[in-house]
């Protein structure tokens, strides 16, 4: 298959590109291995954004459990909040058990901090490590416990995006490749105890899937001691046919591979029902046996989308020291409408919140160029994320030689990037565990980034004069970014109640206008 280079795009401007360099992970300010946060809200659940928690279950009994949190459904990702639960439940009988329930937007809720979710009635609250799932519905319900064995992964970054156009992205992170599930199950007023093995996944983005994409393919495999996670997302003609393939593999509690390169998905088809098959390689292949459908079908013909389990057989290594491990998967195959001769789609309406620590592409090449107005939102989350890291150099390299940060609650200004690398220092001496958190973002009419922002710490040494009280404090703040064309910020201002901060402290900030 037609694989398109690592970091790289097949085709023209505008096909799909996996951001998954170290240069993208240093300029996302992205750990290496992925973290509670990541798994929390990472949208603004306004037109333009999608958002949802997948999680699926193979008991010993034979049951297959999959509940999805959504924001929307994905064909309705260009329309406001409109939050759903799915829920299917197929008994070793072959009786499924399906609903997708709608809920008005006061009805959701969502924490950045770490997977906390709920729906109506609905809830599931994670950490990457446990998680405890609980839905109810009319004719089923499910009460679970999720425990970690695989370590959370994704891809590099986790975003696929198109060239040219990093405004629009689809991010992956496999938070649960692999754990233990125990719990209790109804469906029509028959409840039972389960154990099994599960998986939780989760996606978010602002591309346009159906403008974008021709097909894509998702799958997860449980055989032996061995997990597979994988995606292909195949671009239509008009964006060059690119592929982005996501692949992730562990053993035990170990994680052997998280790569866009060299995998390689085929799928079940017409000629072929029986078989599919996946590859990484000359090192892992993945052969899928008869489907059995989890989504309702009408007909026997094709379907836009199609969810199914599969008998699987994972087989790893080089002869003669292959190995091979039987067991079961579930998989997805979702087919959008051809775009051949349809004008572009219009750009998302920026999310008001950022996607935290959304990528921007590498330097160097015109189609790799952000646009400014991604710059914009992505500005106030990698600067916030800058202020909670000690790293005082990452810290200033976001700025330009001749910026200037003015603190304008304190009446203070630092201008260089010497000095407001100065600055940072200095502020994470006296509050080593300042944190700050973006709660909204905007652009301004006048081209700039307005952000909202709330700043916790504990202050331990001398800060504006100051000793160090050991009082903790939270406070509001506002700032406002202008950059260059190239993302730097050159000029930045903070408005905060400095009143509130001193009282906090039980102290003036005093000498002020330095």
């Amino acid at each position: 298959m037609n694989v398109p280079p690592r970091g790289g795009t097949a085709g023209r401007p505008g096909g799909l590109r996996v951001w998954d360099s170290a240069e993208d992970l240093r300029r996302t300010g992205l750990a290496r291995d992925p973290e509670p946060w990541e798994d929390g809200l990472r949208e603004t659940p306004r037109p333009g954004t999608f958002e949802w928690w997948y999680f699926d279950v193979a008991c010993d009994d034979g049951t297959c459990v999959v509940i999805v949190f959504e924001t929307k459904a994905l064909s309705a990702s260009a329309g406001p909040l409109a939050p759903r639960l799915s829920l299917t439940i197929r008994t070793p009988d072959g009786h499924v058990q399906a609903s997708r329930t709608p809920y008005g937007p006061g009805q959701f809720r969502a924490s950045r901090d770490h997977c906390d979710v709920a729906l109506g009635p609905h809830h599931v609250r994670g950490d990457l490590d446990r998680y405890r799932i609980h839905a109810r519905t009319p004719l089923a319900a499910v009460d679970l416990t999720l425990t970690a064995i695989a370590p959370p992964s994704r891809v590099g970054t986790g975003f696929v995006g198109l060239a040219g156009d990093p405004g629009r992205y689809l991010g992956w992170l496999v938070a649960v490749p692999r754990g233990t599930v125990e719990g209790r199950l109804t469906v029509r007023r028959r409840s039972w105890e389960v154990h099994g093995l599960g998986y939780h996944d989760k996606n978010w983005g602002t591309l346009d899937l159906g403008g974008a994409l021709e097909e894509w393919h998702w799958a997860r495999v449980h055989a032996g001691e061995f997990t597979v996670a994988c995606a292909e997302l195949r671009a239509p003609p008009d964006r060059g046919r690119s592929r982005a393939p996501l692949f992730v593999l562990t053993r035990g509690t170990e994680r052997l591979a998280a790569t866009a390169t060299g995998a390689a998905f085929t799928p079940h088809t017409t000629a072929h029902p029986h078989h599919a098959e996946i590859r990484w390689a000359d090192r892992v292949r993945v052969t899928l046996g008869s489907p059995r459908d989890l989504n309702t079908r009408k007909g026997d013909g094709p379907t836009p989308y199609r969810r199914f389990s599969a008998p699987a057989e994972i087989t790893t290594g080089l002869a003669p020291a292959r190995r091979k491990a039987v067991g079961t998967a579930i998989a997805e195959h979702a087919v959008f409408h051809p775009t051949a001769g349809r004008p572009p789609a219009a750009p998302p309406e920026p999310p008001a919140t950022p996607s935290p620590h959304v990528p921007r592409p590498r330097p160097g090449g015109s189609t790799m160029e952000a646009p400014r107005m991604t710059d914009l939102t992505t500005a106030p989350a990698r600067l916030a994320h800058a202020w909670s890291s000690p790293d005082s150099g990452a810290f200033g390299s976001l700025f330009t030689q001749d910026a200037t940060y003015a603190d304008i609650g304190a009446g203070r200004t630092h201008r260089g990037r010497a000095a407001i690398t100065e600055w940072h220092r200095s502020m994470r001496t006296a509050v080593p565990d300042l944190t700050a958190r973006v709660d909204d973002s905007f652009t301004t009419a006048t081209g700039d980034a307005c952000a909202l922002l709330t700043w916790t710490g504990t202050h331990t040494t001398e800060l504006f004069g100051l000793p160090g009280t050991g009082r903790r404090f939270t406070v509001g703040a506002a700032s406002v970014f202008t950059l260059t064309p190239d993302g730097s910020i050159v000029r930045c201002a903070d408005y905060y109640n400095l009143s509130d901060l001193e009282r906090q402290l039980g102290h003036r900030l005093a000498p002020r206008g330095r």
